[in-house]
């Protein structure tokens, strides 16, 4: 009987220190020890990964060495994440289908296509190449039913997709009461006056974020309600966040790293999340903190939608009255909140982990 572990190989935004990304990474690298799998990881920061996950990682720009694991690797996970779209940039979204491919006909491995959100694609190339890569996947899952649509409807692609959730939202529940190693004793005070925790991110309609969270802010400090922030991808978030942050004496801006297990802690000692980043709702989300939405991009929207609400405005027309009297609304009826996103993650997980189930079967036998 042969029992070596199947080795997978992962391709994700892993490596750039975007919690949200390092996120699903964390929870696809458990499933697969979990279920006696060896994950290698493709990663713009190997080393990091390696020493953070305990797995082996090679750099994903290097198609050399990313061949060579394939090769000797039993698939390919690719996902989860915004991985296919060509609103960043198209050369992004050439990268992942090259790897899928690269998997596929040149390794001649089995790739399984995992919880992601797809769109927005626009380029006529774009979903050409899109459809003719996703076609000769295994197995197919999306994590809402807009991209499941924009496979079905507009690429026409004629292949069965579970529609699942985004992994990160089956992150453990801390416990509130005992701070991770790595806050100072002032952030502990601070956390325990149970802040509301806001995510901001620049974007071409900057001026009118910031104008719609400063007066939130204002809101906020005029009922005494400390606020608190750190920057899910810090490389694009700090600068936007602390220019606003710093004109408030009840705000705390957190600027040195932040790892899942701390950020997860903050979010779930917060008695609000007010977030522009997904991951700041979906991690908000797993902690069962009463969140709220500010959309950039289509994601957002799908995301609380999938919890029965609707964002507050998106980066143009969102303003910070409409902020407010979402706020007022669930802080006012938080108990009812949380009972409302218990009971979705419920019925979430039970998805999750049936198809869990089915993906370890069809690689394990």
């Amino acid at each position: 009987m042969n029992t070596e572990r199947k080795k997978i190989v992962l391709s994700g935004y892993y490596g750039f220190d975007n919690l949200g990304d390092e996120a699903i990474l964390n929870y696809l690298v458990n499933f697969l020890k979990e279920n006696n799998m060896e994950p290698i990881v493709l990663s713009a920061n190997p080393e990091k990964t390696t020493k953070t996950y305990d797995v082996e990682s090679v750099n994903r720009a290097d198609f050399g060495q990313v061949l060579e694991v394939l090769k000797k690797s039993n698939g390919l996970i690719s996902g989860g994440g915004s991985l296919l779209q060509d609103k960043t940039s198209k050369k992004s979204l050439m990268y992942y289908l090259i790897i899928m491919y690269m998997a596929k006909k040149v390794a001649k491995k089995p790739v399984y296509f995992y919880g992601q959100g797809v769109g927005p694609i626009v380029g006529k190339d774009s979903k050409f190449l899109t459809k003719f890569i996703l076609k000769s996947t295994d197995m197919m899952s999306v994590r809402d039913e807009e991209s499941h649509n924009f496979l079905k409807n507009t690429l026409k692609l004629k292949k069965h997709i579970d529609i699942i959730h985004d992994p990160v939202l089956f992150y453990p529940k801390n416990e509130v009461d005992k701070a991770p190693d790595g806050f100072t004793e002032e952030e502990v005070r601070f956390l325990d006056k149970r802040p509301v925790y806001v995510s901001i991110r620049p974007t071409e309609a900057n001026q009118n974020v910031v104008n719609a969270f400063f007066k939130y802010l204002q809101y906020l400090k005029e009922k005494e309600i400390p606020v608190i922030s750190f920057a899910f991808h810090p490389s694009q978030d700090t600068k936007i966040t602390k220019d606003i942050l710093e004109k408030f004496d009840n705000a705390m801006f957190i600027e040195k790293p932040i790892n899942l297990e701390q950020g997860s802690y903050i979010l779930a000692k917060s008695r609000l999340v007010v977030g522009m980043r997904l991951h700041s709702l979906i991690l908000a989300a797993s902690q069962t903190t009463p969140f709220i939405g500010v959309s950039y991009d289509p994601k957002i929207d799908s995301f609380v939608k999938q919890f029965g609400q609707n964002v507050v405005g998106d980066i143009y027309n969102v303003t910070g009255e409409a902020i407010i009297k979402e706020s007022e609304l669930l802080l006012n009826n938080e108990q009812v909140s949380q009972t409302i996103i218990v009971d979705h993650l419920e019925k979430m997980k039970f998805i999750n982990d049936k198809f869990n189930q089915k993906l370890n079967t069809i690689i394990n036998g």
